[in-house]
């Protein structure tokens, strides 16, 4: 299902450091950084079948990492507002399940990405 996004779209991700420079290494980090409260949270709405904080909560996820061009994390992410609109928790599980999964990916790319900039 997901396999034919990558974790990363690179052409994005070269526009957006063309634009930003420097700037774009605080984005990975603060993206970094702010994912896994947002994941409790909606670990949280996914357990009470809250389907509008399901939806909202993705819908932020899909945001922040279309911006950075993190195209299969925005496809989960996405794919739970569309579930969450259905109200169907059971794939709004397992797709939750399958985003922790996929950040984990972000993670190390990011943490590369940024560790390689440091090095310069």
């Amino acid at each position: 299902m997901t396999n034919n996004f990558p974790t990363m779209d690179k052409d994005i991700f070269k526009d957006l450091t063309e634009i930003l420079g420097d700037e774009i290494y605080d984005l990975l980090n603060e993206f970094l950084q702010d994912t896994p409260p947002q994941f409790a949270l909606l670990s949280e709405a996914i357990s009470a079948s809250a389907f509008k904080d399901i939806f909202t909560l993705a819908h932020s996820q899909t945001s922040a990492s279309g911006n950075l061009g993190l195209t299969k994390f925005q496809y989960l992410s996405q794919s739970i507002c569309i579930k969450a609109k259905d109200e169907n928790i059971q794939a709004c599980t397992e797709l939750y399940n399958a985003l922790l999964e996929n950040f984990k990916e972000c993670e190390i790319l990011l943490t590369q990405i940024i560790d390689q900039h440091s090095l310069l």
